[in-house]
């Protein structure tokens, strides 16, 4: 249900940092934090999941974690919603109506959704106003206009005197396994078409941010969505995870994260053949072509770098350069990012939050440290930062150059605010350091030519090429990747709908 009105006075406080984080505590305090199976709380067998405060390292609330019992409920309930055809055999209309309603809903919260995903996650609050939250209602949106377009179609077979017609039908039981980056998004751009399609969905959020979540969940329910067709089951991937991924009753697993997990949940999938969408991150080069003006390009690498705080599957963390402007670039881009300020995601003038969790921290800090040790030089950043920020999990904007090409820096998925400089002497050797990683989920192009930008953009071997921006996003835009980033179709777009549909066909002789 919609959360009351909160106690604290946001006239008073809403302009202040301290203000907006209390405001964002009294909302945990009024959210049911139990699993919400098809819709109803549902007492946890679990252990507890702690949720941290990324900035302060304060323990802000205790949520009962879903376990194997909890998913077991969920996945029958789903199943026997599903079978029942209360959402999966109703009308387009019927559904597109109910989607709707909820990305109303999710706007007229957008305030406090907002704020919890500051308090769960870290991230500015202007970019969780501006881009998380409008771009998950976005999805349902979309969607909810795009059912009303799915279409079968009727021909007549070459050899017969009948006719065939095939219908697009809903896959059965979505499983959802999503991502602390960008916790309500991740969760929408996936709930929305399996949804829109008529599919029963049980989400695990991942466990460091579980509470937009759970909110979501409350609003689906206020929306209109049948008893049973949206389960949100917070827990530890080694628990509810493992047992929603085997489980026989799911029909279909879309899994953003890790390889390591990745790889169990292909097995696990080959049991019973179930059907995947899996997106698995990225090493994202930008490639400055060397007609490029370079502080006009700088914005965009920025953005591209260190935005959330670099913990970003398609992040441009690798800039690639004509060699006779790499000082050029360089100096730039160190000079920007010693501008950007570090701080709580409530403040108006932080650019850049914590990561989101100390033990990720360590793990950024370790591969920098890595590379520093292998002969690579920190050109600005590189550090935790001391003071009033040191209890919390932040790290500087980091730019590093001459990087070894053998080290994890170059070749691994960092998921911090950390970006390597490498050159090139001409533009096929830059193309092909582009394309020299195990991944292919973004790319980004600067140059002033767009002739010569397009046929750059062909030869890229990403899902997305972004050309003299980067990390522009829209619920009608596909988004998917190839090699290591993943496969199955897409999130967004049509394409999204058609992922979470199975086709029928029916043939029909005089």
């Amino acid at each position: 249900m919609l959360l009351p009105p909160s106690s604290v006075d946001n006239r008073q406080n809403s302009d202040t940092a301290a203000g907006r984080r209390e405001r964002a505590l009294d909302i945990v305090k009024r959210l049911d934090l139990r699993p919400m199976i098809g819709g109803a709380p549902a007492e946890a067998s679990g252990s507890e999941l702690p949720v941290i405060d990324p900035a302060t390292g304060e323990l802000i609330a205790t949520v009962p974690a879903a376990g194997a019992r909890e998913v077991d409920a969920a996945a029958n309930m789903a199943r026997e919603t599903f079978d029942g055809g209360q959402w999966s055999r109703a009308s387009a209309v019927a559904r597109a109506k109910v989607l709707w309603r909820l990305a109303e809903l999710m706007e007229a919260a957008a305030e406090d959704l907002a704020l919890l995903e500051v308090l769960d996650n870290g991230k500015p609050l202007r970019d969780a106003a501006r881009i998380d939250i409008p771009q998950s209602a976005a999805h349902f949106r979309y969607q909810a206009a795009a059912v009303m377009r799915l279409e079968g179609s009727a021909q007549a077979p070459s050899a017969s005197n009948g006719l065939t017609y095939l219908l697009p039908e809903p896959v059965g039981v979505v499983a959802a396994i999503t991502p602390w980056n960008f916790p309500l998004i991740m969760a929408s751009r996936v709930i929305a078409p399996a949804l829109a399609a008529g599919n029963s969905v049980i989400l695990k959020p991942s466990e460091e941010t579980p509470l937009t979540a759970l909110f979501l969940a409350s609003l689906a329910s206020d929306a209109g969505l049948p008893a049973g067709v949206l389960s949100v089951l917070p827990g530890y991937g080694e628990q509810a995870g493992r047992a929603l991924s085997s489980h026989q009753d799911v029909d279909h697993i879309a899994f953003t994260g890790g390889h390591e997990a990745a790889r169990e949940l292909i097995q696990n999938s080959a049991v019973r053949f179930q059907r995947l969408t899996l997106e698995l991150g990225g090493k994202s080069p930008a490639l400055v072509l060397p007609d490029a003006e370079i502080n006009e390009a700088l914005p965009g690498l920025i953005v591209g770098a260190f935005s959330n705080q670099g913990q970003n599957c398609c992040a441009a963390t690798r800039i690639l350069v004509d060699a006779a402007r790499k000082s050029e670039l360089i100096e730039g881009l160190a000079c920007q990012a010693r501008e950007l300020a570090l701080g709580s995601g409530f403040a108006d003038s932080t650019d850049l939050g914590p990561l989101v969790s100390e033990a990720h921290l360590a793990r950024v800090a370790s591969i920098v440290a890595q590379a520093e040790r292998a002969g690579a030089e920190i050109v600005t950043g590189g550090h935790r930062p001391d003071g009033s920020l040191g209890a919390g999990s932040f790290y500087e904007p980091t730019i590093l150059d001459r990087v070894e090409s053998s080290q994890p820096v170059a070749k691994d998925e960092v998921f911090g605010p950390v970006v390597i400089v490498d050159t090139y002497e001409d533009l096929d050797e830059g193309i092909a350091k582009a394309n020299a990683t195990e991944y292919g989920l973004a790319a980004g192009i600067w140059t002033r030519d767009l002739d010569k930008a397009h046929a750059v953009a062909r030869r890229l071997n990403a899902g997305t090429v972004w050309i003299n921006c980067y990390e522009r996003f829209d619920a009608a835009v596909p988004f998917a990747g190839r090699k290591q980033s993943g496969y199955g179709n897409s999130v967004g777009g049509h394409r999204a709908l058609e992922e979470f549909t199975v086709t029928k066909t029916v043939w029909v002789e005089p």
